[in-house]
């Protein structure tokens, strides 16, 4: 078997060891910014309360320096209901920020130029957290990935890039990298980790299951995380997901807070965008009375998430709801209603 060409490519290799083509390419050194980690929020601080520090284990390599908690285990780490409902009862919804100061006896008679400063107050604060998410993560990179594992990723996202990049500053591993047809977004993602020096292996969607059984950890990014702790993620995350379950592998996510929202999931067709069909199949091929979905989005259920890593540190799954309360005000959940 062949290996087709990959552009900035260097040697490639004819067997990946379980019968598929390798590619290696060239080391090529990167430089990474380093940004300053985003510190806890004055909520979290008032409260009392930390978030749990987890790591995760690896399949083959053994146990991590610590293990993934329990939900019991990392709910212990609130001190109580009570002490929980008044730390967020007690602080300033979104709306209110930007409305006006607290004392203002009629926020909808003040002139709009009164709003601008604490509009742009909160909105430069959004920025630097947005700006600085990655590398607060990529900052945790060291607790989870150890020498010689074998992690698989599946579409592109930066906060993951950066986490993988940090790692190999220390670590040595290697990456399998899901192409993520038909976008392909999975080929920049490897040309990328090459670049850095990482060895880097990229396979087409349909072998995830063959090769998981190599495996020590998934790790992917999301698109948005649901107060249940699901995923809407890149289409195709989904089967990753359960075939990592199936071979009893963790599946970490890489999202930053700002990825938090309060909604429920309904369905994966109301939080999905359907893209052209023209990428699988051209017009000019027989496209006309065809019928060709092309999702963007995939839905993938809290119970399939080992461990979510996010700029304060790593969760388990059913912490989620723990974050939102300290992040959300209770007034600002009617933001992401749809109906």
């Amino acid at each position: 078997m062949s290996c087709a060409s990959v552009p900035s490519a260097g040697r490639t290799s004819a067997n990946c060891g379980c019968g598929l083509p390798r590619q290696k390419l060239e080391s090529v050194h990167v430089a990474l910014r380093s940004m300053e980690s985003l510190e806890l929020p004055w909520s979290c601080c008032s409260s009392g309360c930390s978030a749990p520090a987890c790591s995760t284990r690896s399949r083959h390599v053994g146990e991590s320096p610590a293990m993934l908690p329990s939900a019991q285990a990392a709910c212990s780490h609130t001190s109580s209901l009570g002490e929980s409902s008044s730390a967020t009862s007690g602080g300033r919804s979104l709306h209110r920020i930007l409305e006006a100061p607290p004392d203002a006896p009629d926020y909808s008679e003040l002139p709009a130029k009164n709003l601008k400063a604490p509009i742009l107050e909160v909105l430069n604060e959004v920025i630097e957290e947005l700006s600085s998410v990655s590398a607060a993560i990529a900052e945790q990179a060291i607790e989870h990935i150890h020498s010689n594992e074998v992690i698989l990723t599946h579409g592109r996202d930066p906060a993951v890039e950066a986490f993988l990049k940090a790692a190999h500053k220390k670590r040595t591993f290697e990456v399998i990298v899901c192409e993520t047809s038909p976008a392909n977004e999975g080929q920049q993602t490897a040309a990328a980790l090459a670049e850095a020096g990482i060895s880097t292996t990229l396979i087409p969607d349909a072998a995830v299951f063959a090769m998981m059984a190599r495996v020590n950890k998934v790790i992917v990014g999301c698109h948005a995380v649901m107060a249940n702790g699901g995923l809407i993620a890149t289409a195709g995350s989904h089967m990753v997901a359960l075939a990592a379950q199936q071979h009893a592998v963790p599946l970490v996510v890489c999202a930053g807070l700002y990825k938090l929202t309060p909604t429920f999931p309904s369905g994966a067709e109301q939080f999905n965008v359907l893209r052209s069909p023209m990428p699988m199949l051209r017009y000019e091929e027989g496209l006309q009375g065809v019928h060709v979905p092309n999702p963007a989005r995939d839905y993938v259920p809290p119970e399939l998430v080992s461990l979510f890593i996010t700029n304060i540190g790593g969760n388990h799954a059913s912490y989620i709801y723990r974050l939102l309360s300290e992040y959300y005000h209770q007034e600002d959940y009617h933001i992401f209603n749809t109906e």
